[in-house]
């Protein structure tokens, strides 16, 4: 540990790491289960953001960006058209959660070019555009 980190250490507080091995102590893994419990918390008062808001599909050139946003879709599209060589175009706009997002990335992983980029694939469109159970027919 560097001389210049323990200067800055938060005075009148214990030691979060062990000085040695620069593991957590236990003081350290009580502050992190803490930290992780607040962020539930906020997570959980903050409904809108995890779990009520929209899934899209975005295609620019060859490549599906899966995302979920609880604002305004066109915004987001212009904020990622300043870094894309490519038109970016919507596909779809469904009612999603985050973790629906989530689960998208991981089923397609094999598929990830970089981020939330996918290289083009029907199955994803075809994921994206089928409205979930319970949703049929809703606009």
């Amino acid at each position: 540990m560097s001389t210049q980190f323990r200067r800055r250490s938060r005075p009148n507080h214990a030691p979060l790491y062990d000085a040695q091995s620069g593991e957590l102590n236990q003081a350290g893994k009580e502050a992190a289960k803490q930290v992780k419990a607040e962020i539930a918390r906020l997570k959980a008062s903050a409904p809108d953001r995890y779990r009520g808001g929209k899934l899209y599909l975005l295609r620019a050139g060859r490549f599906l960006k899966i995302g979920f946003t609880s604002g305004n879709v066109a915004d987001r599209v212009k904020s990622l058209q300043t870094g894309s060589p490519h038109p970016i175009e919507v596909v779809t706009v469904r009612p999603g959660s985050k973790d629906e997002e989530r689960a998208l990335h991981a089923r397609f992983k094999d598929l990830n070019g970089k981020g939330e980029w996918f290289s083009e694939s029907k199955d994803i469109v075809d994921a994206l555009t089928t409205p979930p159970a319970g949703l049929e027919g809703r606009q």
